[in-house]
């Protein structure tokens, strides 16, 4: 499940991981050039999402536990792709226009049992 985690983030342009080094349940990554400001990346994680994240060693550090099952990843890793969307996050961390409709359409059949 960690392995998919990773080869999952591995695929959005704006992340940068190395697949080599996946030994743990913890999930180290960076954000390339182009993605949201990392401050507001994390916080729209956390506050559209409810998906914690922290900032680590100038990049982006999650940790699954035991009780963190596969559909859980995959809602974190829908919840990466909407934040680092191009054009979906400003600067201050709102949503514009369509992004946001985009978003709100994407995301809120995803939320069924997490409400």
């Amino acid at each position: 499940m960690i392995h998919d985690v990773h080869a999952g983030l591995a695929k959005l342009p704006l992340v940068s991981i190395d697949l080599n080094t996946v030994q743990t349940n913890i999930i180290i990554f960076n954000l390339k050039p182009g993605a949201p400001d990392k401050a507001v990346f994390l916080k729209n994680l956390r506050e559209r999402h409810g998906v914690l994240m922290t900032a680590f060693l100038g990049g982006v550090r999650a940790v699954t536990h035991y009780d963190v099952g596969s559909a859980d990843c995959q809602y974190a890793l829908r919840a990466v792709e909407d934040c680092l969307q191009l054009g979906a996050v400003q600067s201050n961390g709102e949503v514009s226009g369509k992004a946001k409709a985009d978003l709100h359409q994407r995301v809120n059949g995803s939320l069924k049992g997490y409400e």
